[in-house]
């Protein structure tokens, strides 16, 4: 399981990700749950959990049977998370 999942980042997810100079890496898988990093721009980004939802686990969960979750772990503080939520939900009220 963990080779086709990096197969499939590798093949589908890293080349949209590195359009935007950023990228992902697998951290784990465990019971189905894979985590992942984004790195680069991705790795501070406003919108990584758009693309966590919409690229990283959309690819994994269709395509690799047995993952059942997938989770981005990262290094940004919550307090920072809340701030860019907040100006998201500004400019998409605009």
């Amino acid at each position: 399981m963990e080779e086709k999942i990096r197969t499939i980042i590798h093949e589908k997810v890293s080349p949209h990700l590195k359009a935007h100079f950023g990228d992902v890496s697998l951290v784990s898988v465990i019971d189905g749950v894979v985590r992942v990093k984004f790195e680069g721009a991705c790795k501070n980004c406003p919108s990584a959990n758009i693309t966590l939802e919409d690229v990283v686990k959309k690819h994994l969960m269709s395509e690799v049977e047995g993952v059942t979750e997938v989770i981005a772990i990262n290094d940004v503080s919550e307090s920072l998370l809340d701030f860019a939520k907040g100006l998201l939900k500004t400019s998409k009220s605009s």
